[in-house]
């Protein structure tokens, strides 16, 4: 069980530890951009 999930993770750290940090800083405005427009969608809080 073990052997598969880390062999699905594996690649996703190789990704991660061979980005610059200009690439790390364009993924955390991409990450926030994505959930500005995700977050949207829910509409305002004070009606709950």
């Amino acid at each position: 069980m073990w052997y598969q999930i880390e062999r699905h993770l594996d690649p996703i750290f190789r990704f991660c530890y061979s980005l610059s940090r200009t690439e790390w800083i364009f993924m955390f405005i991409g990450a926030l951009v994505i959930g500005y427009f995700c977050m949207r969608g829910f509409g305002s809080r004070a009606n709950y």
